[in-house]
């Protein structure tokens, strides 16, 4: 059942059914502080992903944030300055990817 009576099918906003926003209400951990509990989980993730996937535990990092933020990071850390990059874009999230190369020293 959906929280209103509305049904929208375009990617966004979208609809959260009661079940989850119910589940969202629930107590969470803290891994700022360390919680033992979230580690706990989070290896346990880990280690399902790398079943899933087929690879070994230590290759699964899960990165919680938008798109961008994971491109940036990969970015990041591999390229540098100089680096030619070949960026096929056909629209502003392609664009955006082309403009945190040039960010990060990368030449298109």
């Amino acid at each position: 059942m959906l929280v209103t009576d509305t049904l929208i099918v375009t990617p966004g906003p979208t609809e959260i059914p009661h079940r989850i926003l119910l589940a969202m209400a629930r107590r969470t951990t803290n891994p700022p502080d360390l919680d033992p509990e979230f580690f706990r989980r989070y290896d346990e993730a880990r280690s399902m992903l790398a079943e899933m996937l087929g690879t070994k535990r230590n290759n699964i990092i899960i990165w919680v944030g938008e798109a961008m933020s994971g491109l940036e990071a990969a970015i990041a850390n591999l390229v540098r300055s100089g680096d030619k990059v070949a960026v096929l874009s056909n629209g502003i999230f392609g664009d955006a990817f082309a403009d945190l190369v040039t960010a990060y020293g990368g030449t298109l």
